[in-house]
């Protein structure tokens, strides 16, 4: 049924009165992701899941909690029973950390790619 949805060609009987043309096929704009867009954000979403899961367990639970779960840093002090200020001060340094991670594993798989093509040459 996924396939059925994608077809982007349908075709479409002019309505003029002129009976010696042929149907014309309309290509009609697919405004879902391309599959490279759909692979890019899967594995985007799990270099994310795998940088938060090595977070520390108080950071951990501030970056689920604030950004999956979308809580308020006021919802989430109360949950945890943390001041909205320790809140921010874990969601600051968790951010920190995701962010040196993930750079960290770009810019691994981005050199491997440099150095892979620069022997093919």
């Amino acid at each position: 049924m996924l396939l059925r949805r994608r077809r982007t060609n349908t075709l479409f009987q002019e309505n003029n009165n002129d009976d010696t043309e042929a149907p014309s096929v309309l290509d009609l704009a697919d405004m879902g992701p391309t599959p490279e867009q759909v692979l890019a954000e899967t594995e985007r979403r799990t270099a994310v899941a795998q940088a938060i899961s090595h977070l520390r367990e108080s950071l951990r639970i501030v970056v689920l909690l604030r950004e999956w779960e979308g809580l308020t840093s006021a919802e989430t002090a109360r949950r945890l029973g943390l001041t909205v200020s320790a809140v921010k001060a874990r969601t600051f340094h968790a951010r920190s950390r995701l962010r040196q991670n993930l750079e960290r594993r770009y810019k691994a798989a981005c050199s491997g790619f440099l150095i892979g093509t620069q022997n093919k040459e």
